[in-house]
């Protein structure tokens, strides 16, 4: 009985662990909301690249800072909730009966 157990929870670790791979190597945007700032982070939220449309970059710096933030947290938010439904789908795969 306890053999079955612990080699399920490796089983779980190992899966926990492939699907935490898989979603760190994904890549997730956010845009601002004029589209001329794209921000692309990785499956933990980390900045791997920002694209500003040279057209920014004759506007104040003020307004060049709000539209990073704008693409930044729109990527981080795209992450986030690829984070969510990744652990959601792992839960239910193996509790069953898991709510979502």
């Amino acid at each position: 009985m306890f053999g079955n157990l612990m080699g399920k929870l490796q089983e779980v670790q190992q899966k926990a662990e492939e699907a935490k791979a898989l979603l760190a190597a994904g890549r997730f945007e956010g845009k601002s909301a004029d589209g001329r700032v794209l921000a692309i982070v990785d499956g933990n939220s980390r900045l791997i690249d920002i694209i500003i449309d040279p057209s920014c970059l004759s506007g104040n710096a003020d307004d060049i800072q709000s539209l990073v933030k704008e693409a930044v947290v729109g990527a981080q938010q795209e992450a986030s909730a690829a984070q969510a439904e990744t652990m959601k789908n792992a839960a239910k795969s193996f509790l069953p009966g898991f709510p979502g």
